[in-house]
């Protein structure tokens, strides 16, 4: 879905996530939401995440992620995804910090060999 705008006037609130996706069929709202935080404390955005039941939510800050998972309507961190359980997370990790496109993707694709 990449960046587009969700807003509900039932939920009071819309959010606009740096990337989201629907994980199998196409939904009301992405199954998962992923925040690219340079500014402010992105912990403080899962709050308009909760009011969609978005069910999990990656927050990029300080050069690491942080992963959340919706479980019992609140959100708890989480060190592997529950949507995408065979992801190397913290390959994931290191290709994102790879000073280009062409280094991520060799460095991702030696990883998911190994």
């Amino acid at each position: 879905m990449g960046s587009a705008t969700r807003e509900s006037e039932m939920r009071g609130v819309s959010f606009e996530p740096d990337e989201s996706y629907y994980i199998g069929e196409k939904k009301e709202h992405p199954d998962l939401a992923i925040e690219i935080n340079i500014s402010s404390d992105s912990v403080k955005k899962l709050e308009k995440y909760q009011r969609f039941q978005i069910q999990e939510v990656w927050l990029w800050q300080d050069n690491r992620f942080e992963f959340y998972a919706l479980e019992n309507n609140e959100y708890q961190q989480i060190f592997q995804s529950i949507l995408l359980p065979e992801l190397n997370l913290k390959l994931l990790e290191d290709c994102v910090l790879k000073p280009s496109k062409l280094e991520a993707i060799k460095t991702f694709s030696q990883g998911i060999k190994a």
